[in-house]
């Protein structure tokens, strides 16, 4: 089986937490492989269902798109790669 194609932990933490209101520590490719599965809402939910701490988009960003958003976190988190 092949190792699945993503960024470093520390990018992918850097692009969910530039655009995000919680840090995502500890869940970074949990929350990386979900957005690639389901959408932003759903990854959201599964986190806050599962740490208990709420998760949204930070108040910057609250009138875009969520499929903007997930497009800005993914391109950060491929930056410098």
């Amino acid at each position: 089986m092949n190792k699945p194609n993503r960024p470093s932990i520390p990018k992918i933490r850097k692009a969910f937490n530039s655009y995000l209101c919680q840090d995502i520590k500890g869940y970074e490719i949990t929350m990386w492989d979900l957005l690639h599965w389901v959408d932003l809402q759903h990854a959201m939910h599964f986190f806050t269902d599962t740490t208990g701490l709420p998760m949204g988009v930070c108040e910057e960003f609250e009138r875009e798109l969520d499929r903007v958003v997930e497009d800005w976190i993914k391109e950060k988190a491929w930056e410098g790669k």
